[in-house]
């Protein structure tokens, strides 16, 4: 799911778009067979771009929007930050930073937590057994620095993709 993910994203960045909205939510399967594709949905927040554009609209959903949105310059690295946190959500249940309906988090705790990318991989016995690999990809991607970000092209060729599409073609 994860590499499906990260392969549109790719794609439309290579096509000058930045979605600006990456959520659980827009992403929906083509059909209801087991081996259905993922389905990129709602553009309605995006944008198209040229590489080295800064964007300033505050736009996206509280708990997947990168730390600069919030500060008010970005690119299309925000799109990243979101594959990030939809990582760490589809591999714990959780959100990172809240957000996402919690009652006990505000808003502005979020924001905070955000802006500092301060996250934990708790509880424990969850994050036990996730692989570093797993856990390597979602530090890369939660960081405040957009330019220390890797891009949706080197994520592509990262270590924890290329074992679970190795794996999944040796099951073919």
């Amino acid at each position: 799911i994860m590499k499906q993910i990260v392969d549109a994203v790719r794609y439309i960045h290579d096509k000058g778009i930045i979605h600006r909205d990456l959520k659980l939510e827009n992403f929906m399967f083509s059909n209801d067979s087991p081996d259905s594709e993922l389905r990129m949905i709602d553009f309605g927040l995006s944008k198209h771009f040229k590489f080295g554009d800064v964007q300033d609209e505050a736009v996206g959903s509280a708990y997947t929007v990168a730390p600069e949105v919030i500060r008010g310059e970005y690119n299309e690295k925000a799109d990243d930050w979101g594959i990030g946190v939809f990582t760490y959500l589809r591999l714990s249940g959780e959100t990172p930073f809240g957000g996402a309906g919690e009652d006990d988090i505000s808003p502005m705790q979020t924001r905070a937590m955000i802006l500092s990318a301060n996250y934990e991989f708790e509880p424990e016995y969850i994050w036990e057994r996730v692989s570093q690999q797993a856990i390597d990809f979602i530090k890369s991607l939660l960081v405040t620095d957009p330019n220390k970000r890797p891009s949706v092209k080197e994520l592509q060729k990262s270590e924890w993709l290329q074992v679970w599409a190795d794996a999944k073609r040796k099951d073919e």
